[in-house]
């Protein structure tokens, strides 16, 4: 992950935010390495991996259909997607 992105996740989490980091299951990421053993910080992120190579023919299969012509309906089947409904 680039320094700017953990700078950027750095800081929502400065100012109160909680951030969710997509991470490819390919990649080796490690909270502790990039962020240290600050609770303040490693409470407010969550990991989620996923497998890329499903993830984008979720993305064909629906793009290619008439159902999901609408960006909502992408966007609820892409949550489902993440929060392991798929």
């Amino acid at each position: 992950m680039a320094t700017t992105k953990i700078n950027n996740c750095k800081k929502s989490i400065q100012n109160g935010k909680n951030v969710t980091l997509l991470i490819p299951k390919e990649i080796d990421f490690s909270i502790t390495d990039n962020f240290g053993n600050d609770n303040k910080i490693t409470d407010k992120i969550e990991l989620i991996t996923y497998n890329p190579k499903k993830l984008f023919t979720l993305l064909e299969l629906y793009i290619d259909s008439d159902y999901f012509e609408i960006e909502e309906e992408i966007s609820k089947v892409l949550l489902k997607f993440f929060d392991g409904v798929l």
